[in-house]
């Protein structure tokens, strides 16, 4: 039994954005242009992660875009080779300005080497930051940015809903396919530091909230991922346990 995912984008813009948090942050940008094409995507579905999803509270109340986000995401994670192979590398050879360059050359060899990592988990304070932030930008049609329109940073946002020390945040506008916005995070073109990818891959994140907002009156997409490492609930105040297992 496979999935198949059969959906068209028609000269699709997509901006991708990564900022970090941690003793600095920073912020890195790129956009890609791809051409309406048929793409057919077949992957075995894996109850564990439908299964893991699913459980994660919060998790009904997801939209569908979130959920299949969502899913791709902790997909990658779980199986960076099989993502590669069923999914990745079937997208990209349908489009010959972002298949076999420097970038999906090291992406495979990123995701074939990569160790298999625990799925993220739904927290609740990273789905407000999220959410809130793609609501702003979305029906604001505010700047892409990780900024809010009312100039509070990212690293603004992350303190004041109490989090601390560590965190990550990928941003994301385009025709609103979570799947090929995700390949085309990992793939980070013209994006040299991989920033994207890093967040993506990266075993220290262990929760992630995810917000979507239609992008004003057109038909694009405004998504937002925040991650973030362990944290734990004491006497009501998040306290950061940085402690990974």
């Amino acid at each position: 039994m496979k999935i198949l995912s059969l959906f068209h984008v028609k000269h699709l813009w997509l901006a991708i954005a990564v900022c970090a948090l941690s003793l600095s942050a920073k912020s890195q940008y790129s956009t890609v242009v791809l051409e309406q094409k048929p793409i057919t995507v077949l992957a075995k579905p894996n109850t564990y992660i439908q299964q893991w999803d699913e459980n994660q509270p919060g998790y009904q109340f997801l939209s569908s875009q979130q959920k299949e986000l969502f899913y791709w995401t902790n997909y990658s994670r779980s199986n960076p080779r099989a993502f590669w192979d069923s999914v990745v590398a079937p997208i990209l050879s349908l489009f010959p300005n972002i298949n076999n360059t420097e970038y999906s050359r090291s992406l495979k060899q990123d995701l074939y080497k990569s160790a298999s990592l625990l799925p993220l988990r739904l927290n609740d304070t990273l789905a407000k930051t999220s959410q809130e932030h793609a609501s702003d930008i979305g029906l604001n049609e505010g700047t892409f940015s990780h900024s809010s329109t009312d100039g509070t940073t990212f690293q603004d946002r992350f303190h004041l809903a109490g989090l601390k020390n560590y965190g990550g945040e990928n941003i994301s506008l385009g025709n609103g396919n979570m799947l090929l916005a995700l390949v085309l995070l990992y793939l980070d073109h013209d994006l040299p530091d991989l920033g994207h990818r890093k967040t993506l891959m990266n075993p220290d994140y262990t929760d992630i909230g995810l917000g979507i907002c239609k992008y004003g009156n057109t038909n694009s997409v405004f998504f937002v991922q925040d991650f973030s490492s362990p944290q734990y609930k004491l006497y009501g105040r998040s306290t950061w346990n940085t402690t990974v297992k």
